[in-house]
Parts: structure tokens; C-alpha cells; sequence
């Protein structure tokens, strides 16, 4: 409650002081906006730009203090601490800035992947659910309740809590929450949706053929992603495991002849790479191994 109660004094001091920022015409600012909805983050646009603003000004104002005070005890001259002062702050400050900045982009991408990760599967219930002759608010009713989908079933969720709570028809709700899915592929849906039921089309058909159709695409993606893993594959062999082996015994040999390489006791060398180099670009590689699965890569 104490942690509650802070962030709204934060937040009110923070839009007393720069709620106006928000409301400036900048490119920047609309596709934060947009990019904000999108994320499903709690936050008003108004109250997040300006504890940006806020949380920046403040950031730099405790590294200047602490840089200061750094300098002093470590009896810096004059001319590094300035530098120091003046680098440090601005560079962590614009650091703050930017991931204000950039977290709702981030936030965006990951509930997108995530939607197109599950919308094969999601695609097939739904159709199945149509083709027992159900209504569309009863498929949305029904896939919100598995979590398994992820975040279609957050936008599901958001569908039915429109037509329960708002009273809303399902075509309103459906073209509302499309407007703010992060989902381009999702959205296509909801608006083919909306206009087959607004022209009177047969739903089950629409809805049996995007299910075929996203499951080849899935299997497509799936094919090219084992493709990509096959040269990761290769090229883990040869970097990872047989260079570092190679450079080894490189190093044994010369540990033999001499004791030094290059300024450096080889055994100190072997050690760091071992221990160090070794490991370090493993973890590396499977960091990025990660990444381009998470960025679309593949598919889980």
C-alpha cells in the first residue's frame, strides 16, 4: 500500500509539472501514444510521458550529486571531474529517456510475436466452436478462458468484457479492440470478421479457411526456422567448439616451448579461455539463439 500510495504522488507531481508535454504535437509523442495502447500497459499517456519527463530530470540530478561526490573522495582535478560530471549524468539520464521511450515498442513486439505464435491453434478452436453452431460472443467467451493462447486470449477477453459490461454488439467490440491489437495478422481477422457478419457471409467458412491458412503458414515458419537452426548448428561447431579446441592445443604447445606468448604466461591464457572466453560466447550464442526465436524466428 505504502508502494501504491508513492507512485501516485510521483505520478500527480510528475503531471502537475509536465502534463502539458503530452499534449505537444510531436511525431514522437504519437507513436508513443499509439504504441502505449497497443502495449496494454496500465497507463494513461498523459501520466506516462511526463513521469518520463520527470523520472530523467530526476535521474540526473542524483548522478550529478553522486558524481560529485565521487570526484571529491577520489581527490579528482578539476578538469576530470568536470568531465565525469558532465558525462556520466547526461549519458545515464538520456539512458532513462529513451527506455521510457522504447519500453512500449518492446512490450508491443513481444505480444505480437506471441499472437502470432498461438494463432494457429486459437484459429482452429474458434472455427471448431462456429462449426457447433455457436454464436460469435460465445467463442470469444470461450477463449478467454485459456491462458494457453496467450495473449489472443487477453484481446478475447477484451471482446467479451465490451459485450457483457458495455452492452456492446459484438461488431463494436470486435472493431474496437482490433484498433488497438498489436497484432497486424489479428487485426485482419477481427475486420474480416466484422464484414462477414456485417454482409451477411458465412462465418464458419471464413473462419475454416484463415485456420488452414495460418496453419501452413505456421508449418512454413516452423521449416525455415529448423533450416536456420541447421547453419546455427554449423557455425557452433566451428566457432564454438572446434576453434577454442584448436586454440587450446596452440597454446599447449607453446606452453612447452615458451612460457609466454605475446607478453601474457600461456597458462594465465589457457585459464581465461577456459573459464572466460569459452563460456562467455556460449551464453552469447544461445542469447542470441533466443532472440531471433522470440523475434519470429520460430515458433513454440
Amino acid at each position: 500500500m505504502p508502494i501504491h500510495q508513492e507512485k501516485d504522488w510521483f505520478a500527480y507531481v510528475a503531471n502537475m509539472l509536465f502534463g502539458w508535454v503530452s499534449e505537444q504535437d510531436f511525431h514522437m509523442l504519437e507513436t508513443l501514444k499509439r504504441q502505449l495502447i497497443q502495449s496494454d500497459l496500465n497507463f494513461l499517456f498523459r501520466t506516462y510521458v511526463s513521469q518520463m519527463c520527470l523520472s530523467t530530470i530526476v535521474v540526473y540530478g542524483l548522478f550529478v550529486f553522486s558524481t560529485i561526490g565521487v570526484s571529491v573522495v577520489l581527490q579528482l582535478t578539476f578538469s576530470q571531474a568536470l568531465v565525469i560530471v558532465s558525462l556520466i549524468p547526461l549519458a545515464i539520464a538520456l539512458s532513462t529517456f529513451f527506455f521510457f521511450l522504447y519500453y512500449p515498442q518492446s512490450v508491443v513486439k513481444q505480444r505480437s510475436a506471441d499472437i502470432e505464435r498461438n494463432l494457429p491453434f486459437a484459429l482452429n478452436h474458434m472455427s471448431a466452436v462456429l462449426s457447433s453452431g455457436l454464436p460469435p460472443s460465445a467463442v470469444f467467451r470461450l477463449i478467454q478462458e485459456f491462458d494457453e493462447y496467450g495473449e489472443i486470449a487477453k484481446e478475447a477477453r477484451k471482446i467479451y468484457r465490451r459485450i457483457k459490461l458495455l452492452g456492446e454488439d459484438v461488431v463494436t467490440a470486435m472493431r474496437e479492440v482490433s484498433r488497438a491489437t498489436p497484432s497486424d495478422t489479428f487485426r485482419e481477422i477481427l475486420y474480416g470478421t466484422v464484414s462477414t457478419l456485417e454482409t451477411g457471409g458465412d462465418l464458419r467458412s471464413f473462419f475454416r479457411e484463415k485456420a488452414q491458412e495460418s496453419l501452413r503458414d505456421y508449418k512454413l515458419a516452423q521449416k525455415k526456422w529448423h533450416e536456420k537452426l541447421s547453419l546455427y548448428s554449423t557455425i557452433y561447431m566451428s566457432l564454438l567448439m572446434a576453434a577454442p579446441l584448436f586454440i587450446i592445443v596452440i597454446l599447449s604447445v607453446i606452453n612447452v616451448l615458451n612460457n609466454s606468448f605475446l607478453g601474457f604466461a600461456v597458462i594465465d591464457l589457457l585459464r581465461i579461455s577456459v573459464y572466460g572466453v569459452v563460456p562467455v560466447l556460449n551464453i552469447m550464442f544461445l542469447g542470441l539463439l533466443q532472440v531471433l526465436h522470440k523475434g519470429g524466428g520460430g515458433q513454440s
